[in-house]
């Protein structure tokens, strides 16, 4: 028995040779590079950053602003000024959980700042953590016992404690009400 294979020939197209990925990095290697900004530089621009994106969210356009904090973040992230900023605007449009990440990231960034503090309190809060958002606005009191804002807010967030050891059950629908605030929708 005999088993025979036919190979035919194919016609041969021309194809243009592909540009290896090597080749495309190395043409774009020939291309000049950003230039690296001194850390005054970085830090002028990333004000100028911050600026920009205050006028944005004070305007209502909070996704600009928050992409203006990002790119001042992209060249000093270690300004808790800009995490707490961030961690404003996106309590504004119900991002609870961004919101508690940044503004954490600013008090660890800056522990000695009683407005990040604040910010973290406020922001515990309506994560539907009062303990936690008391024991914030205590070290804010701690940091400038005579802020305003904090003096004007622990009583309140003192009754909300008080009120949620009392009643347990309220503490489940606090933290259920808590969770489907932070299924909302991006910013604008």
């Amino acid at each position: 028995m005999s088993v025979s294979f036919g190979f035919q020939a194919k016609k041969k197209r021309k194809v243009a040779a592909p540009i290896s990925a090597f080749q495309a990095a190395a043409a774009g290697a020939n291309e000049e590079a950003p230039p690296v900004l001194s850390a005054e530089e970085a830090h002028a621009q990333s004000h100028d950053l911050q600026e920009l994106g205050n006028t944005q969210a004070a305007s209502g356009r909070h996704s600009a602003a928050l992409q203006s904090w990002h790119r001042a973040l992209a060249l000093t992230p270690r300004r808790g000024v800009l995490h707490e900023l961030k961690a404003q605007v996106l309590l504004e449009v119900g991002h609870i959980w961004d919101a508690l990440q940044s503004a954490t990231t600013a008090t660890e960034l800056e522990p000695t700042w009683g407005d990040g503090f604040l910010t973290l309190a406020r922001t515990q809060l309506n994560f539907g953590e009062p303990e936690a958002a008391l024991a914030s606005m205590e070290e804010v009191l701690r940091l400038d016992p005579t802020h305003a804002e904090a003096l004007e807010e622990v009583p309140e967030i003192r009754m909300l404690v008080l009120q949620r050891k009392q009643d347990p059950i309220q503490r489940s629908k606090r933290v259920a009400v808590s969770d489907q605030h932070s299924d909302r929708q991006q910013p604008d």
